[in-house]
């Protein structure tokens, strides 16, 4: 698993231990929260999208990639015509 993949599973644990501990706390309570601290529904709806896509990499800057060169996204890439690809696939989704 990689650093990100284990970021999302304990943000899931995390989340389970506040509803299940304050009993103030519901599952939508929690999710409304959760959308807002990520910026709204069209972004927690790409985060979604990106989880199936296995792009979790990208899952905390990818509004950033749009604004990237092609210079600096070949950087990001580390010269890697996969994870290029990838980085791709992540601004046209």
């Amino acid at each position: 698993m990689t650093q990100e993949e284990l970021n999302e599973l304990f943000d899931l644990y995390e989340s389970m231990v506040k509803v299940v501990t304050n009993r103030e706390l519901d599952w939508d309570r929690l999710l409304d929260e959760k959308i807002s601290a990520v910026g709204g529904i069209r972004h927690m709806a790409i985060r979604k999208i990106l989880k199936m896509m296995n792009q979790f990499l990208f899952l905390n800057h990818w509004s950033e990639l749009m604004d990237k060169g092609e210079m600096e996204k070949e950087t990001l890439a580390d010269y890697d015509p996969e994870k290029l690809s990838a980085i791709e696939r992540v601004i046209s989704s």
